[in-house]
């Protein structure tokens, strides 16, 4: 009898610490588990704040164009940013230009009555019809190092009066302090947006008014860290 009600007394002993340290044992896994998501969830937060996104600073960003004949001269000038926005992250992750189109602007005519003549018809019908379609829009949605420094594969899209094209280039992107620093070269077939005047593709016959269908845009550009209130 006495040996019973010991192993009794013993056995509710057990029971009672074993309780005890399962309780404990538990308390500290749900605790463990609450900090490492609490972390997780931290760090994600952190990892979402870090991407800024820098707003074009258009005096400091300019797009040369050239477009050239088949046989004789080229003509060349300048179009200006509206607005433009990238999203950095370490390393670009997204970017929007707006290319007002209404700018055009030729450089390399020095008689006033010829430059101003180039200019309106590029502005018209036969070209850009920039009352019709007064912007430009180009997406960069994804970006790719290539392995040299500062320099990535660019993909997206590009819209041109009112034509949306894919588009692959590369670029040059730096950041330097509170800003982006960017340049690169797009090459573009002009037929692909409807712009046709004097192309072999439809006028085979031209001779030598022919106008080459790729047209080269080189840019550069700046963009300033988004103020917080901006964010």
């Amino acid at each position: 009898m006495f040996h019973s009600l010991l192993l009794l007394h013993f056995c509710l002993r057990f029971s009672v610490v074993l309780s005890l340290v399962v309780c404990a044992s538990s308390q500290v896994f749900a605790e463990t588990a609450g900090a490492a998501k609490t972390e997780k969830s931290s760090e994600a937060g952190s990892e979402k704040q870090a991407a800024t996104a820098y707003v074009f600073d258009a005096a400091q960003s300019e797009i040369k164009w050239k477009g050239d004949k088949v046989i004789g001269s080229s003509h060349e000038g300048l179009i200006s940013v509206k607005s433009g926005e990238i999203i950095w992250n370490q390393t670009p992750q997204a970017a929007t230009v707006v290319v007002d189109m209404r700018t055009i602007k030729n450089t390399d005519i020095t008689q006033a009555g010829s430059k101003k003549k180039l200019e309106t018809h590029l502005k018209d019908e036969d070209f850009f019809h920039v009352t019709e379609y007064p912007l430009a829009i180009l997406k960069a949605k994804s970006f790719k190092a290539t392995g040299k420094a500062d320099t990535y594969d660019v993909t997206g899209d590009i819209t041109i009066r009112g034509v949306t094209k894919p588009i692959t280039y590369q670029a040059v992107l730096k950041q330097e302090g509170s800003s982006i620093k960017g340049s690169g070269t797009i090459t573009l077939d002009r037929t692909e947006f409807n712009v046709k005047y004097n192309s072999k593709k439809f006028f085979p016959d031209l001779g030598d008014k022919i106008i080459k269908d790729d047209f080269i845009l080189s840019y550069s550009f700046q963009a300033q860290k988004k103020a917080a209130a901006q964010q």
